[in-house]
């Protein structure tokens, strides 16, 4: 440690304890490599036992590539990252022992879409996305029908939906008859419209939200789905959403569903997905690395790791200090100038961004108590220079430790097939690795 005159002194805790001897080796040659420059980095001791059993290499860097020559998508990414993730339990890994880390969940859809496709549940962790869940979106819909019987997209949403099952023809059916009132195309069996629009003893919001989540032996249905607790926790928050909005609106229901509207436009006012109580769900995690700070997990997937970047700083800059810098437009001229110290203050700015950058990826990797991956596109499009992809892969290639410790690969993915079905994945053998030359040589 090091102390300051008159100041406490400053501790460096070097000390591992979540992550295996082998896993750690290959993460300080890597991280000590990635970080360079970076004062905070030391390299970490391990304190446990090396397992036996730990996956070969411990760390890998995937490189998501396009069969077809064009920059590999977002998409051809998360069905490459479902696809580790179930190779991961194909190797012994219980779901709860996985966890997918994120920089921002803004684009986590794709890659829980593609997890969930393998039959694998999926818990996305004080997430957004509440309103993409199909068992969320069904019911709104039915309440939709329920305020306005005319909203033709609220009803096709519903006959489509374990509410109905209403098959293709008959959709195309209720489509030939789209002058007649909504009610005649709905199937005969069934009660659904009395048991929402006829709620015994009530017309509350909270009870109309019961009502819609019961219909038909909706919640039921939810129940007997793969990882249906979830789901089921999910229309009980929306149950109680709508007990919150009548306890100060009362019984609106035209507001209740204009509030959730609003909600559901403006990201920041998404409620997340519903936490179940159970700390052993059975499910792949998907959380922010923030979110993961302090927790630890035996398989880490650190996804969509192309995505981040320093950004654009903007045309009026003001440091702590309260310095102040502008850019300019000049009359006559193109683009535009920095002006009192701009350019000094945005260089700052971009500095601090980058470490923060490198500060998530350490602590991304070193969550992961026997395995770790980081994957990515090599062929992103915008500013990728300080995501963690980037610094981890050319590190990983520089850096060339003993080929059991770190693994670099591609991953070829075809491009979507016209029928809409997932892209065919066909792994590229691993990119051969020298060992770093003697000292002095």
């Amino acid at each position: 440690f090091a102390a300051r005159a008159g100041s406490p002194p400053e501790v460096a805790l070097r000390d591992n304890h979540r992550s295996t001897p082998r896993l750690m080796r290959a993460l300080n040659a890597l991280l000590g490599r990635a970080l360079a420059g970076e004062p905070a980095f030391a390299p970490l001791v391990p304190t446990r036992a090396d397992d036996p059993t730990a996956p070969v290499p411990p760390v890998e860097v995937v490189d998501v590539v396009s069969a077809d020559g064009a920059p590999a998508s977002r998409e051809q990414e998360a069905e490459a990252t479902a696809d580790l993730i179930a190779r991961l339990l194909d190797d012994g890994f219980e779901r709860r022992e996985v966890v997918v880390l994120f920089r921002a969940l803004t684009q986590v859809e794709p890659y829980r879409a593609a997890i969930e496709a393998r039959g694998v549940p999926v818990h996305l962790v004080a997430g957004r996305g509440f309103f993409t869940h199909d068992q969320v979106a069904d019911t709104i819909a039915l309440l939709r029908l329920v305020e306005n019987p005319l909203d033709e997209e609220a009803l096709v949403r519903v006959l489509a939906s374990p509410y109905v099952a209403a098959s293709d023809a008959d959709l195309v059916a209720l489509r030939a008859t789209a002058g007649d009132p909504p009610r005649e195309g709905w199937p005969e069996r069934g009660a659904l419209w009395p048991a929402v629009t006829e709620v015994p003893g009530t017309r509350s919001v909270r009870g109309l939200v019961e009502a819609a989540a019961w219909a038909n032996g909706y919640e039921l249905a939810v129940l007997g789905l793969p990882d249906g607790a979830r789901r089921h926790a999910n229309l009980r928050r929306l149950v109680r959403m709508a007990a919150d909005h009548a306890a100060v609106r009362g019984p609106d229901l035209r507001g209740f569903l204009g509030l959730l509207d609003r909600m559901a436009a403006d990201g920041a006012q998404d409620p997340g997905e519903a936490t179940l109580v159970d700390p052993d769900l059975d499910a792949v995690r998907l959380l922010t690395v923030h979110g993961a700070k302090g927790q630890e997990f035996p398989a880490v997937v650190v996804a969509d790791a192309s995505h981040g970047g320093v950004s654009r700083q903007p045309a009026v800059l003001v440091d702590r200090d309260g310095r102040c810098g502008i850019r300019v437009s000049r009359v006559g001229a193109a683009g535009t100038t920095a002006a009192l110290g701009h350019g000094a203050l945005a260089d700052a700015a971009k500095a601090a961004e980058l470490a923060e950058e490198r500060r998530v990826t350490y602590v991304a990797l070193t969550r992961a108590e026997r395995y770790c991956a980081v994957v990515g596109r090599s062929t992103a499009r915008g500013d990728t220079a300080a995501a963690a992809f980037t610094v981890v892969g050319a590190a990983a290639h520089a850096l060339a430790p003993p080929p059991d410790e770190v693994g670099t690969r591609s991953v070829a993915a075809d491009p979507p097939a016209g029928d809409g079905t997932r892209p065919r994945l066909s792994p590229r053998p691993a990119v051969a690795v020298d060992p770093p030359a003697p000292r002095g040589a």
